[in-house]
């Protein structure tokens, strides 16, 4: 249909006619749409049990982070790793100036040799001298005598055998291995350095495995228990979403905010993540009970400012489907569902999830998968 008033015709049409004609025009794509249908994405209502999410806020941190000094005091002679350095469990990290503690091994071991060469010459007179006395050339006296000389350089012998132990473990002490693999994230000497005992050499923070800290409010913890599922978002890798489960509840919680600390352990073998980073943590808490409920998705609910909620529905009237209003009360959500506690819905029933904000009462609709209705 043309609307349009040609100059030719203008001049011998009313005002009242050209309004008229404009008004038609305006709503004429309304009536056509309303005509073929409009266009909707539909779900079935399902009825199922509840899983309730709590939405928490935390932090990756990592599982094991420790600095690493030195168990003997010294020059730092060696430093092998810097900052950012992947290191392995049993790497050498450092060596410590070593020589005094080679000398103190050298002369515990010669002491040690010298001690096992006095106990052999007086396990050899203790056994002559017993030859001598069986024959009566020397008294029962002397024969004791050598018996003990044996006791007293055995003695010796494991004292010094000790001592060179003792040299080893502090030559041991002069090199540092790595606790466990991980990243040097912090370097806290030089070479060349004097250091003590209880100075760090270096940082080393493990990055495969890191954990998430969130507090949970009181009211859930006690629903809350190692293997309680859970779902991981986090702020930095938006599309990085991560199942995982509740590793420990802490039941010591923090008295002014009520709330008590649980951890997820997440894999980062990938070393896409780092600590520090926030993430979101919903915990999922199944329903007490085995009420099952009417559930649909959150999208299907229309909100209007008075605090009234809205459901639209597919209903079939003379063989066409047609979009019907349904007042509802929802309820609790989880993973994009919403149960609801009031309103004219069943199992089965189509509610519509998208073109439901523009809808009237009795308006035309068909699923978006299918073909319009013909005219």
């Amino acid at each position: 249909m043309n609307c349009k008033v040609s100059t030719r015709h203008r001049s011998h049409t009313s005002g009242l006619q050209i309004l008229l004609i404009s008004l038609f025009c305006a709503h004429l794509p309304a009536l056509y749409a309303e005509e073929v249908g409009l266009p909707v994405t539909v779900v079935d209502v399902t009825l199922g049990t509840m899983v309730e999410e709590i939405p928490l806020t935390g932090t990756l941190m990592p599982i094991r982070r420790t600095r690493i000094a030195s168990r003997q005091s010294g020059i730092v002679e060696a430093l092998n790793f810097d900052e950012g350095d992947t290191v392995k469990q049993g790497d050498v990290i450092a060596r410590i100036d070593n020589e005094l503690a080679k000398i103190e091994l050298a002369r515990a071991d010669a002491l040690y040799e010298e001690a096992r060469a006095r106990y052999r010459e007086a396990e050899r007179q203790r056994d002559e001298a017993a030859e001598l006395v069986d024959k009566k050339h020397i008294s029962t006296t002397t024969y004791e005598s050598r018996i003990a000389e044996v006791e007293i350089n055995a003695a010796v012998v494991q004292r010094l055998k000790t001592d060179v132990e003792r040299q080893k473990e502090i030559l041991r002490r002069h090199t540092v291995y790595a606790p466990f693999g991980g990243v040097v994230t912090a370097k806290l000497t030089e070479i060349g350095q004097w250091i003590n005992t209880d100075d760090p050499l270096l940082e080393i923070t493990e990055l495969n495995t890191l954990r998430v800290e969130a507090p949970v409010p009181q009211f859930y913890f006690a629903r809350i228990r190692p293997g309680t599922p859970v779902r991981v978002v986090f702020d930095a890798l938006p599309e990085m979403k991560l199942e995982a489960t509740i590793t420990a509840t802490v039941p010591l919680g923090l008295e002014n905010a009520r709330t008590f600390p649980v951890k997820v352990d997440i894999d980062n073998h990938e070393r896409k993540l780092a600590p520090g980073m926030s993430a979101r943590v919903f915990i999922q808490l199944e329903e007490q009970s085995t009420t099952r409920t009417l559930q649909i998705p959150r999208d299907a609910i229309v909100r209007h400012p008075g605090g009234t909620e809205t459901v639209w529905v597919m209903r079939e009237q003379n063989g066409q489907q047609r979009a019907a209003p349904i007042n509802v009360r929802s309820g609790r959500s989880s993973k994009g569902m919403v149960e609801i506690l009031y309103g004219n819905l069943k199992a089965g029933d189509q509610v519509i999830i998208r073109g439901n904000e523009i809808l009237q009462p009795g308006q035309l609709v068909y699923a978006s998968k299918d073909q319009p209705p013909a005219l």
